[in-house]
Formats: C-alpha cells, structure tokens, sequence
C-alpha cells in the first residue's frame, strides 16, 4: 500500500469517532414526550462532586445512549458540569438530578473531547444557561466532522430517543491552564497537548483532589483511539498519575484511584502498540491484523469486539506509514 493511500485510510479510520457540520439552532426542539423519560442519577464521589455513570458499553437502543460517565461540582454560588451525554434528553436528565441536588445555577460545562458519547446534551445545558467551554481544537472539531455522528446515533437510536440532539459548538476556548471559581472552590481545566484527541481538557476539583478525563482514561472498556497523538497520549498518562490526585472519574468505568485508570489505559495502548508492531513484521495484511491481534490482559473489557478491532486498523495504518 503507498504511503498517500496508507494516510487516506487513517484519516478515515479516525473521522468516525469525531463527528460535525450542522450547528445547533439557538433553542433546540423539545424531546418527544412520547419516549420515556430518562433518569441519569448523580453519586456524590467526594463532597460536592458527583458522577454520572455510564455503563460502559456500545450504544445501543436498551441503553439509550448512556455509556460515558460525565460528572458535576457544586459551589457555593454555581455548579460546573463535565460531558453532557449522548442526547439532548440525556442533557435534561442530568439537569433535573442537579436540580434534585441544588437550586445553584448550571453556569458552566466542559466538553473534554469530541466522542460522540460527551457533546450531545450540550444543547440541553445551553438552553439552561450554561456557557460551554472546549479546547479550540475541540470545537473545530465538533463544528467540522459531529453531523456523521449524530447520524449514527439517530440511526442506533432513533429519532424519538434523539429527538433535540443537535450539534452544539462551545463557544469559550480554553487553551492553557484556567481556573473556574465557583464561589468557595476553584476547578482547574488543564490542557496537557495532544493526546487522546488534538483538544483533551482535564478537570480538577481542587477542593478535594478529583480529576475527570474523559476519554483519556477507561477502566473496563477499551480506550477509543480518535485522531490521537500516540506517544503524547502515553506520557499524558504518566503525567497524570505523577500529580498524585486523590481519586480520579474516567471516561468510562468506576470512580477509582487514578493509578488504576491511568495505568491500565496506558498498559492498553502499549500492549496495543507491541502487538500491532508484531503484526507488521511478519508481514500480516491488515484484514489480518484485525483479526488476530487480540490481546487477553483486556478479554473482559468492553468494546473488545468493536472499538478494539478499529483501533488494531488505526494503529496499523499508523505505522505502515511510519
């Protein structure tokens, strides 16, 4: 394969994890009230801090959607969100819990990454008030390629169930370092470069030592490889776990000490690395490769058979092209 043809195919490979081009209109539609409505409770994880749990899997109608954890803290004067959900009913669910919680406003909401499962009830918290905050590469991002992804999502899930969804760009970049002040405790939204995504944002309590990933962290499902920087994404990791955070909210998985996610994400990626490494040497096609790079320190993870046979081409592609 030549080399043009090799970055072509891995260009592709990364753009369906991305999503965007349709921009959300000022006030999104209302859900359809003829679905059930949705409960996204919130578990208080250290005081003031809570996690939404998602349960890991691929989305799928039975569990509409919700398969990323997304989390809030509380303030004396607001509250600030992190990931919002695969829908806008998913947005309103986890408004109504924070409503159930605190009658503080919902002034902010951080959008770590791209992946389809963090940016959809954004248009939820929008209408509610709430100034989104992304990395600029982020936003780009979600402006240029999340349309295909929630194509798909209305495909998996219906229209009903994604009646609202909406691409919503954020409209507040955060470059660098930035500390949000909710009244009595500052939130530290750090940027560490590429990594997972071109745009990663790190959310730190630092009231209580709690750190939200995103997707740069998974405990018990396969980390999703999405227009990544390899090597930044591994000393990202590193990184991390040397700040000595007291319990860390990953992307996907339970709230946990963060040596544990960080450093079964980071034994993912290099496993990953090694095997496909083996791959290319003897020669294997990628159809091949596909098939048989599996890797059993991770056979009762979730996304084995989907998300870990795309990565397996996305990190061939990769390095074919050297």
């Amino acid at each position: 394969m030549n080399r043009r043809r090799a970055w072509m195919r891995l260009a592709l490979a990364g753009l369906g994890a991305a999503g965007g081009l349709r921009v959300a209109a000022d006030t999104p539609p209302a859900a359809d009230p003829a679905v059930a409505p949705l409960e996204w409770p919130a578990h208080e994880v250290a005081p003031g801090v809570y996690r939404f749990a998602g349960s890991g899997e691929d989305v799928t109608p039975a569990n509409r959607g919700v398969v990323a954890n997304a989390a809030c803290i509380v303030g004396r004067d607001s509250v600030l969100v992190v990931n919002s959900g695969s829908s806008h009913r998913q947005g309103l669910a986890m408004l109504a819990s924070i409503a159930r919680l605190t009658d503080r406003p919902v002034r902010y909401a951080v959008i770590t990454q791209q992946g389809p499962e963090f940016v959809f009830g954004a248009s939820a918290l929008r209408a509610a008030g709430a100034a989104l905050l992304a990395h600029p590469r982020t936003a780009e991002l979600i402006a240029g390629f999340c349309h295909i992804c929630l194509a798909r999502l209305v495909d998996t899930l219906g229209e009903a169930e994604m009646r609202g969804s909406v691409v919503t760009v954020p409209e507040q970049a955060v470059t660098g370092d930035t500390v949000i002040d909710l009244g009595d405790r500052r939130v530290l939204l750090h940027h560490p470069g590429p990594a997972s995504t071109p745009g990663d944002l790190v959310v730190i309590d630092e009231r209580t030592s709690t750190m939200v990933t995103g997707g740069l962290a998974s405990l018990g499902r396969i980390p999703q490889l999405r227009l990544e920087d390899y090597a930044g994404w591994i000393a990202t990791l590193t990184a991390l776990e040397q700040r000595g955070a007291a319990r860390l909210i990953p992307g996907f998985g339970p709230v946990g000490a963060p040596a544990e996610a960080l450093g079964r994400t980071r034994e993912y990626l290099q496993a990953l690395d090694a095997s496909v490494r083996r791959a290319l040497m003897r020669g294997m096609s990628l159809s091949e490769a596909r098939a048989s790079v599996r890797l059993p320190r991770f056979a009762t993870w979730q996304g084995l058979e989907s998300v870990h046979v795309d990565n397996v081409q996305r990190r061939y592609l990769a390095l074919e092209l050297g």
